[in-house]
């Protein structure tokens, strides 16, 4: 579709144009925000080269942080058997999707109430019959074949992502917690404003400004557990097309990265690969030893992920105290030295 064409669309279903390279829309219906964009869905040992599906995204607030990661059986010849399924206890649930969880117990007990089936549960299984279905904690996707969009398509698929989960983010307020949370909980209070950022503590998030960089910690539920996410933003787009990663295939958005390139920088090479839609430009960023530097030890630690606008971090478990200031001050060094801060202008002459 043309841009002009998202725009239209955006229009009519009361959405905001978020991105037009790549498309998407966003805004928030039933309580939840929403976005929407294509998808690129292929069978293992394949490549498509177009979007295959049209994709609503809703954001379950407060995730369960539960590690859920489930898809209906229809998407398996594309995501393959997810090894370590276990049922959930939800009988309708159980019969239309594969199921992974680090706490079972815990999704239990958003989907069965009192020993009985809850309503939400039975909602997705009818919703499975028309669409597909990835949820995990923090996300419902709804996906339908075919990436044309018009304002049917969009407002029935937005519909089914943001009511779902707006029920799943209700079941999720009343989920007990475990008493590592409650500990971590206090260590991030702290820490956070030892820094003088915020803490969200029903979302796990801390946020804030470190030295005129943005930056962000999040808790993220993904079996086989918790891990920490830590990010920094750019003070201006790199400008180069970059995508950035640890050494390995990573699906982003169910679309599968092609495999990088090497940097040509022998303290990266085997460590580190990239794609960059201007590579002179990107390898020019990449230059600085310094640089280098700094995302080689954090890719050693973690997964990292360097697009055009920020840098990510990733990592198994809760993050204390020491690891969150000197992960968050690793990243603002990257960024000061890629979009270093422009000196105040002088007076008019």
């Amino acid at each position: 579709m043309s841009s002009a064409q998202w725009i239209e669309v955006a229009r009519a279903v009361g959405l905001t144009v978020a991105s037009l390279e790549p498309l998407a829309l966003r805004g928030a219906r039933h309580g939840a925000s929403v976005v929407v964009k294509t998808a690129t869905l292929s069978a293992p040992g394949t490549r498509a080269s177009e979007p295959t599906h049209l994709s609503a995204v809703a954001e379950i607030d407060p995730p369960p942080f539960a590690g859920i990661y489930f898809f209906t059986t229809d998407l398996v010849r594309f995501f393959g058997v997810l090894h370590g399924a276990a049922p959930t206890g939800h009988p309708a649930v159980d019969a239309v999707s594969i199921a992974k969880a680090y706490d079972v117990a815990r999704v239990g007990h958003m989907l069965v109430a009192h020993g009985q089936p809850h309503r939400v549960g039975f909602d997705m299984a009818e919703a499975a019959s028309s669409v597909s279905l990835v949820v995990k904690d923090r996300t419902v996707e709804a996906l339908v074949s075919g990436a044309h969009a018009d304002e049917a398509r969009v407002t029935f698929l937005v519909d089914v992502a943001a009511r779902l989960a707006r029920a799943l983010a209700e079941r999720a307020i009343d989920v007990p917690q475990r008493p590592e949370e409650n500990e971590a909980r206090l260590r991030w209070h702290d820490v956070a404003a030892t820094l003088g950022l915020s803490f969200d503590a029903r979302r796990w998030r801390i946020y804030g400004r470190l030295d005129d960089v943005e930056v962000g910690v999040a808790l993220e539920g993904s079996p086989p557990a918790v891990s920490t996410t830590f990010r920094a933003r750019f003070r201006h787009p790199l400008a180069c097309g970059m995508h950035l990663r640890r050494g390995f295939r990573e699906s982003v958005g169910f679309a599968t990265w092609q495999d990088g390139k090497p940097t040509g920088f022998p303290d990266l090479d085997g460590l580190v690969v990239f794609d960059a839609s201007d590579q002179r430009r990107a390898l020019s960023l990449l230059a600085d030893p310094a640089v280098r530097a700094a995302i080689g030890a954090e890719a050693r630690a973690g997964n990292i992920v360097m697009t055009d606008t920020d840098v990510t971090v990733g990592r198994g478990g809760f993050a204390g105290r020491t690891e969150i200031t000197r992960r968050l001050e690793a990243l603002r060094a990257i960024v000061e030295r890629l979009t270093p801060r422009l000196p105040l202008a002088g007076p008019f002459r």
